[in-house]
């Protein structure tokens, strides 16, 4: 089958407007609420990474929802946007973590909030019970890089290492951000090594898909 080459818009994405003051009202309510709850971690000089954990997991999901809903919804709405939202939440929510707690834990609260967000703004799609339907699917890049991942039995943090690559910019890459050429022929070489078979990547690539956080419950 002849596969269509798919061009990439070189047009800077356009700057994000502000939110509107409902939205940002709402937004400051949850982080207030978190704060508060992270002022809870702290008992006698101990801190309750696993509780913090899951108060910023909460928070972080809350306000990447009620944000994307809102910017969803402007007719001037850009793609582009969702990974700066993404980041920017995130960042946000580990910034409320007090300081002197070591450089190893706010990398772990970064990862763990970059594998929750690109969970819930990717949820996996429900099966149709037709087994004929679910066979051979098109993968996107990401997909083949992650179950080829699981089946080598690494962890993103080895991944990053095997390749020489960032551990943020392995994270962006699931978040949908492209691999550079270079990148992509580095996964090949350490999949076919670790797996013992010729590791040839598909750069089937599709835009994020979107999420209407208005029509879920909590």
């Amino acid at each position: 089958m002849s596969k269509k080459k798919k061009k990439f818009s070189k047009e800077p994405v356009p700057p994000i407007p502000p939110l509107s003051f409902e939205i940002l009202e709402a937004v400051q309510e949850i982080e207030r609420y978190a704060r508060q709850e992270l002022n809870d971690c702290y008992d006698s000089g101990h801190f309750n990474s696993q509780k913090a954990e899951r108060i910023l997991r909460t928070c972080t999901v809350q306000v990447l929802k009620a944000q994307v809903a809102y910017y969803e919804s402007l007719p001037t709405f850009h793609d582009g946007w969702i990974i700066q939202l993404q980041e920017d939440a995130i960042e946000s929510a580990v910034g409320m973590v007090h300081f002197g707690l070591g450089k190893e834990l706010y990398e772990y609260f970064r990862n763990i909030l970059w594998d929750t967000t690109y969970a819930d703004l990717n949820p996996p799609k429900q099966l149709t019970g037709k087994k004929e339907e679910s066979q051979n699917p098109a993968k996107t890049l990401i997909q083949q890089i992650t179950e080829l991942r699981d089946e080598a039995r690494l962890t993103n943090e080895q991944l990053a290492e095997k390749i020489n690559l960032g551990l943020r910019s392995l994270y962006r890459h699931f978040s949908g951000t492209p691999p550079r050429a270079s990148s992509i022929a580095a996964y090949e070489k350490l999949f076919s090594e670790k797996l013992g078979r010729k590791i040839i990547l598909q750069n089937v690539i599709k835009k994020p898909s979107k999420r209407h956080p208005a029509s879920k419950r909590h």
